[in-house]
């Protein structure tokens, strides 16, 4: 897993996207309102941080731990990053 302040990095910005569960349940099973949750986190560092969570009822039921989904090419701003996935509808917050 990837630790958030390694290196003395910090948070520059943040993406959230949250969808209705899609998957199948197994029978038998009771389930609330499920949710999968995705946030990426950009550090100061250029490297991107993913962390991807299940919902019930608004309740964490499961989540991963942060792990590193990728880097920022050369030439690309935070704020192209932050546009890009505004566009693809992720609720985006900058530091």
């Amino acid at each position: 897993m990837a630790k958030l302040s390694a290196h003395g990095r910090t948070l520059v910005a943040t993406a959230i996207k949250e969808a209705p569960y899609t998957g199948a349940i197994p029978e038998g099973i009771q389930c609330g309102n499920l949710v999968t949750r995705n946030e990426l986190r950009l550090m100061s560092d250029r490297v991107t941080l993913i962390k991807r969570s299940s919902l019930e009822d608004g309740k964490v039921k499961y989540a991963s731990g942060w792990t590193v989904h990728g880097r920022l090419k050369d030439g690309v701003t935070t704020e192209q990053w932050c546009n890009s996935y505004r566009a693809k509808g992720w609720e985006v917050t900058t530091q």
